[in-house]
């Protein structure tokens, strides 16, 4: 009766850690702070007995006014959020039920709502901190249903003897005290680890099936979506722009063969645009970017794909750089396919989906946006050039008719162009904006519908840092926005000189397509943050979102970037403790999503087949060795017992010495840690720590026989310092104390290595040294 008594901290920690996962699942804080801080002013009044249960007529009103709110809210939103509303109605049933507590029947209750709580977390998110909350959460529900069965029992029990919670006998409590705690733990960690080891089976040798997305909408949440990136640019739109580091993508990159280990940042192209409408109803929406390509239906270039028939192209250049890019895009609400420019392959991981290849600016868009977690990897040339007749398509209709657009001229079509404003065409004509040089200004020596030429980047390269030198970059578009029957991009070039990129890329684009130069804007992600752990990766984030303008030179496209305040010239490769930490947990969490949630059908053939071949392997070399031993071997019994005696011996003998090696090795790297912080070498670098803890071994045993002696260096002398304040020892101690100190300084600091047999030596005096100091 006295571990009972445990039941209710238990079960209020039950509680906190479902609304903690739920609150994660979801990236709900609020929802975290509501139902924590009820769950605080519950406890506080049970400890203070100052609660009172609510009427039943009161909590069965307000549940039904909480159930008729969540039908009407899964009746007006979207079927992604359907898991969530029903979250929610669980979280404020616990809460009504909580302040409703009676008797066991609404810790059953509770019970039961706590964990179909954190049920519908699970299938919000796959994350690996709401992965360690759920373990937690499984351990702490199965100690709380094992007291709330002893409860129970204890109950019944006490209602047969007529005993209340005051007249229980004092030798029942010291009992209860002494065993049953120590019972519970220990059935909890049995009960616990047979579990765990039920659930690991299951989970190799029963992987998910076919069946595995089923949750995949419902696991999507509007919160997910793109707020730096977008399908649609929209200057009215600022919503979109708000910063965000919510992770978007993990990136391994390699340049022809050879990993990029953050040495540069890291273009993710997504869309390109190169129409803007302005305020003409016959393009578009006012003031809108679009694609001229997608503009129709019958005039799309688009070619259909499989996921791995996308093939190199054969105006790629053998001499062309290789970017193969191994991307984990977490599921962001968008169509596209981010990669490096110019991509020649492309495999997916998982599943077959419909993929589109956009031709005219060799992007890559799903048929469906990405609502589940998506690896792929993209073979890039960081170039725009090549020939477009040697990408493999679908077979049917839908190929016939990408084809027949893709090749076939298209006739009776006028170019569509932007609608820019006079002042912009105006502004790009002056000197200072697209440049001047000998001969005069280069916009007037730009012709229009000329081929494009070195005259085009140069005058590129100009605007590009006209915009960069007298811009200011910023995401509060309070004036722009308020101008809603104005060009957005007229007022950021003629009055305003501040705003986010999409601006800077958009004005850029428009300024040089006055002037009849081919350009384009294109959208995706810019990221610098590498993340060193493992073997490396870049982290994209929705805050990494990104524009810049592509242009189109003698020999083909050429990307600029005109955003002020917005590049940094090297990657940031997180040198804070805190990022470090970051980064670390970052990389378990790549480590949870390749690994474990991943993990299906195909990774368990995988795993299998690996683990088959890995036994052949052993299994050839052993009938090898066997063999050979045969021949010497006459009997077939001896020879069958002797080899199973010594197979079995030398595995166990393997995996013992295996097992102390890793364990001599890691007590070894620690112990030269703890004698390199007692002697003053925890400021060097890891590696001259190590190294001159194994020579000043020492000179190390002669401080810990000093301290041992009652005679303690203090931390501001130096060892010659602290060799001479010990004067008062004996003449011969003294004196071997100065010339081990002498030793040390040529070690330390005159790079003198020890032999073994030196190092030797110099212990053995060390030991000498102990009789004469007192």
């Amino acid at each position: 009766m006295y571990d009972i008594r445990q039941f209710r901290p238990t079960l209020y920690l039950l509680l906190m850690l479902g609304f903690s996962a739920f609150a994660l699942a979801t990236s709900s804080p609020e929802i975290w702070v509501i139902s924590t801080g009820l769950l605080l002013i519950h406890f506080w009044l049970t400890q203070t007995q100052r609660f009172a249960p609510l009427p039943r007529w009161l909590a069965g009103l307000i549940t039904t006014v909480l159930f008729l709110y969540t039908g009407l809210n899964l009746w007006e939103e979207a079927q992604s959020r359907a898991v969530f509303i029903l979250g929610q109605f669980l979280v404020f049933l616990q809460l009504v039920k909580l302040f409703e507590l009676r008797g066991n029947r609404d810790y059953a209750q509770l019970l039961v709502l706590s964990v179909l709580l954190v049920v519908a977390a699970a299938i919000n998110s796959a994350s690996l901190l709401f992965g360690l909350v759920l373990i937690a959460h499984i351990f702490v529900a199965l100690y709380c249903c094992l007291l709330f069965h002893l409860k129970l029992e204890t109950d019944q029990a006490k209602a047969v003897l007529g005993l209340s919670e005051d007249n229980v006998p004092p030798e029942t409590l010291r009992q209860d005290q002494r065993y049953l705690g120590r019972s519970m733990r220990r059935l909890t960690f049995l009960v616990s680890a047979a579990s765990i080891v039920s659930a690991v089976l299951v989970f190799l040798f029963f992987p998910r099936g076919s069946g595995a997305n089923v949750f995949s909408p419902l696991q999507f949440r509007a919160s997910q979506s793109l707020t730096g990136f977008s399908d649609e640019v929209s200057f009215n739109n600022i919503a979109q722009i708000t910063q965000n580091s919510q992770l978007v993508a993990r990136v391994r990159v390699w340049r022809n063969g050879n990993p990029v280990q953050g040495t540069a940042p890291l273009l993710l192209r997504g869309r390109t645009y190169n129409i803007y409408s302005g305020a003409r109803p016959s393009i578009g929406p006012p003031f809108r970017w679009t694609n001229s390509a997608t503009l129709s239906d019958d005039e799309r270039l688009v070619v259909p794909l499989r996921a791995d028939d996308l093939r190199p192209l054969p105006g790629a250049n053998a001499d062309d750089d290789q970017w193969r890019q191994e991307i984990s895009l977490e599921a962001n609400g968008s169509r596209s396919l981010f990669a490096i420019a110019g991509p020649t392959s492309i495999s997916i991981s998982h599943g077959q989906p419909a993929i589109f290849y956009h031709l005219d600016d060799e992007t890559l868009e799903l048929q469906e946006p990405v609502v589940h977690p998506l690896r792929y990897e993209v073979v890039s040339r960081n170039s725009l050039r090549g020939n477009l007749t040697n990408v493999q398509p679908v077979e049917g209709d839908r190929w016939q008719r990408g084809l027949r657009q893709s090749f076939w001229p298209r006739r009776n079509r006028a170019p569509m162009r932007s609608a820019i404003d006079p002042a912009i065409a105006e502004l790009a004509r002056r000197p200072e904006v697209s440049g001047v040089d000998d001969a005069g200004p280069l916009a007037a020596r730009r012709t229009a519908g000329a081929a494009p030429s070195e005259l085009d980047l140069q005058i590129a390269h100009n605007v590009e840092s006209f915009l960069r030198a007298n811009f200011q970059y910023t995401l509060d578009l309070t004036d722009v926005s308020r101008l809603s029957d104005r060009d957005p991009l007229e007022v950021f070039l003629t009055e305003t000189r501040r705003g986010h990129c999409e601006f800077f890329a958009g004005a850029m684009t428009l300024l040089l397509q006055s002037l009849g130069i081919e350009a384009r804007m294109v959208t995706g992600f810019r990221s610098d943050e590498y993340n060193t752990w493992g073997e490396g990766f870049y982290i994209v984030r929705q805050s990494h979102a990104h524009a810049w303008v592509e242009v189109r030179g003698p020999e083909g496209w050429h990307t600029f970037d005109p955003t002020s305040s917005r590049l940094a010239d090297a990657t940031t490769a997180g040198k804070s403790i805190w990022q470090q930490l970051k980064h670390a947990f970052n990389y378990l969490e790549y480590l949870w999503a390749e690994s474990v949630v991943a993990y299906d059908r195909e990774s368990r053939s995988g795993l299998i087949t690996a683990t088959g071949a890995a036994l052949d392997t052993g299994v050839n070399q052993a009938s090898d060795a066997i063999r050979s031993v045969r021949q010497t071997l006459q009997s077939p019994s001896l020879f069958y017992s002797v080899t199973v005696r010594v197979i079995t011996g030398l595995v166990f003998l393997m995996l013992g010495f295996l097992l102390a090696l890793v364990g001599w090795f890691v007590f070894e790297r620690w112990r030269l840690r703890q004698r390199a912080r007692r002697i003053g070498l925890d400021s060097l670098p890891k590696s001259d720590q190590l190294r001159l803890a194994r020579q000043l071994e020492f000179y190390d045993r002669l401080t810990q026989l000093l301290q041992n002696r009652g005679i303690s260096r203090p931390a501001h002398a130096t060892p010659r310092e602290f060799c001479r304040s010990i004067s008062f020892l004996p003449a011969e101690a003294y004196d071997a104390v100065q010339r081990l100190t002498e030793v040390f300084y040529r070690v330390r600091y005159g790079r003198r290595q020890l032999s073994p047999a030196q190092q030797r030596r110099l212990k053995r005096s060390v030991d000498l040294l102990q009789p004469h100091i007192r």
